[in-house]
């Protein structure tokens, strides 16, 4: 009897001996204070356990295996005061909270933002004034050709002249004339031949990545060319030279009153053929023909003052046709190309603050009615685009 006693004795403790061992939790419900509203994706946490749980959609969350003792809970949430208590968790026992957090509205302290533009005597290369007329450079691209870094392609003696930064393909460098693009707005390569020389008053190259500013078209670098806007002495010149070269360029400006006037134009044409041999086992020369150009263009400029700064307007043709003749195994007598381009574009600067608008206009046909393999074609290709920018160098302040 004695015995059958102390075994029910010992039945009915079990359970209550087995529940105080079993460790405890902490669960409960995030709500926003105010609304009761669920507050989904909050941060649980007992930061000296090193346990983190989130809230769910109905702001609920559980953390199991918590020994007895007292434990800190924090709770946080984005947009919401943070909020943290001391609980005390019994084995066997989930320790239920409620908590509500409060809508906050962060403050921050001051923030100074600052930007900086490319510094062209420390960033890059500058090309002075007096420094292309002691070179002697006939065009633009005979004086960016002398910047470290940078190299002047010509394809051919009739081709244009397009640069290179660090070895970068032509359509990756953008070239400015008075803020406005120089670039083929279908090639994207610049033809730096087209700019004279004596109208240039300063170049300057900034090598690498300068997208952020400039645009796609400067991935590899810049070209920043300024021209004369003083008055400019009237001069002409004409030069000649091998495969039939001939070639006049001529230029005015004069002041008139505070704004100053300059224009100019050049001309070139040039025969192109001569006697090569086709094949090294035959020695019958065989005369390179289709291979003439002749280009030609004009510009005009104004400069004068405007809401207290300066405005530059600046407008010019350019044309083209030549022969394309192909290679010497399979030449073409008849491929042509002809191109015209129209450019105009208003700029104003007033300290750091400037704006400009340019756009530009181009027709670009290319035929050839008996090529040496293929079909026929003639193909015409009209862009129209315009491009306008705007920019400042200044910083702000906010604090409270």
């Amino acid at each position: 009897m004695r015995r059958s006693l102390l075994a029910l004795l010992l039945c009915m403790a079990l359970p209550a001996s087995l529940a105080a061992q079993r460790p405890g939790e902490v669960a409960g419900r995030v709500a926003e204070a105010g609304t009761d509203a669920p507050l989904e994706m909050a941060a649980v946490e007992l930061p000296e356990l090193g346990i983190r749980v989130w809230t769910d959609g109905a702001g609920r969350f559980a953390i199991r295996g918590v020994e007895e003792g007292a434990h800190r809970v924090r709770v946080s949430r984005a947009g919401y005061a943070g909020w943290s208590a001391q609980v005390r968790v019994r084995n066997g026992e989930a320790a239920w909270l409620s908590i509500p957090l409060a809508r906050h509205v962060l403050v921050l302290d001051t923030v100074s933002a600052v930007t900086t533009v490319p510094d062209p005597q420390r960033d890059g290369t500058v090309v002075t004034r007096a420094a292309i007329e002691a070179s002697g450079a006939r065009t633009a691209a005979d004086v960016v050709g002398r910047a470290p870094g940078v190299t002047v392609r010509e394809s051919g003696p009739t081709g244009p002249r397009t640069v290179s930064i660090r070895g970068s393909g032509a359509d990756a460098v953008l070239v400015l004339v008075d803020g406005a693009p120089l670039n083929d707005p279908v090639s994207g390569e610049a033809d730096l031949s087209a700019v004279p020389a004596s109208a240039i008053e300063r170049v300057t190259v900034l090598p690498g990545a300068h997208s952020a500013r400039y645009g796609a078209r400067a991935g590899a670098g810049v070209v920043l060319i300024e021209t004369r806007a003083g008055e400019v002495p009237p001069a002409a010149e004409m030069s000649a030279g091998t495969l039939g070269e001939r070639a006049a360029r001529g230029e005015w400006g004069a002041r008139v009153g505070r704004a100053a006037i300059q224009a100019g134009g050049h001309a070139r044409a040039v025969d192109g053929g001569f006697a090569y041999e086709r094949d090294p086992s035959d020695p019958t020369l065989v005369h390179r023909s289709n291979a003439d150009e002749f280009e030609a263009g004009a510009f005009a400029a104004l400069t004068g003052q405007l809401a207290g700064g300066e405005l530059r307007v600046r407008g010019g043709w350019e044309a083209l046709e030549r022969g394309l003749p192909g290679t010497g195994h399979t030449p073409s007598l008849d491929a042509r190309q002809w191109m015209e381009r129209g450019r105009a574009s208003p700029a104003w600067r007033r300290g750091p603050a400037s704006a400009l608008l340019s756009g530009a206009v181009q027709r670009a046909r290319y035929a050839d009615p008996a090529p040496p393999f293929g079909l026929a074609y003639d193909d015409t290709t009209r862009v129209r685009m315009v491009n306008a920018r705007a920019e400042t160098s200044t910083g702000f302040r906010r604090g409270r």
